[in-house]
């Protein structure tokens, strides 16, 4: 097998090293790389929760809103990436005063991406069950244990995942280290959680509402 390689004259990457190349994506991408694949995924996002009837309702979930129209999806995750990424371009300026803004806000938007992964399931199980997936996990397991199980591990490799992207980014958008920039990135993290969920839940409030839209 290796003379096979050898003789080929290719030499083929590991799965770590993959995997470590993968990893680090957040910091190696240019800046204008970064933001051109966040707002390609902000689109794919909208568009695959526009045919599915899903919606975000965090930072790391989405839910069943049935039919809203094309341009709404839209609007709303442009919310949800603005919203996610301001708490870290914020704190990223106390911890490092030069920090490029344009830079914070490609680099936390890439690093956000992985989360449209959770629309997988909505793609092979039925509506009404992906619903209860979300809001309701432990009567989704007595259902079906398989499948809920499955998502499970879906949403804890995704938001790991996620996580440690945007800390990567973070990382590199402050250029250094250490336990300052950590505590800087946790509450910036929660912040945008909360944020996020909160701006989302006032934009479907106004749509049933009939404040907008209407």
């Amino acid at each position: 097998m290796s003379q096979m390689r050898e003789n080929r004259g290719v030499a083929l990457p590991s799965f770590s090293a993959l995997l470590g190349s993968l990893m680090r994506r957040p910091e190696t991408n240019s800046t204008k790389n970064a933001l051109l694949w966040g707002v390609a995924w902000l689109i794919v996002s909208a568009l695959w929760g526009w045919h599915l009837h899903m919606a975000p309702v965090s930072a790391v979930g989405y839910d069943l809103y049935g039919y809203l129209p094309l341009l709404w999806h839209i609007v709303v995750n442009v919310a949800l990436g603005a919203t996610f990424v301001v708490p870290f371009i914020i704190a990223a300026a106390f911890v490092n005063r030069k920090v490029s803004v344009a830079e914070a806000f490609a680099r936390m938007l890439f690093a956000h991406w992985p989360a449209v992964l959770l629309l997988l399931p909505a793609a092979f199980v039925d509506p009404v069950k992906y619903s209860m997936l979300n809001n309701d996990l432990v009567a989704a397991f007595g259902a079906n244990a398989v499948m809920a199980i499955s998502f499970t591990v879906l949403l804890v490799v995704v938001v790991v995942w996620m996580v440690r992207w945007c800390y990567i980014a973070f990382r590199k958008v402050v250029q250094r280290g250490g336990a300052e920039v950590l505590m800087a990135f946790g509450a910036a993290l929660c912040i945008s959680a909360l944020a996020t969920s909160k701006i989302l839940e006032v934009l479907y409030r106004a749509l049933l509402n009939g404040w907008i839209w209407s």
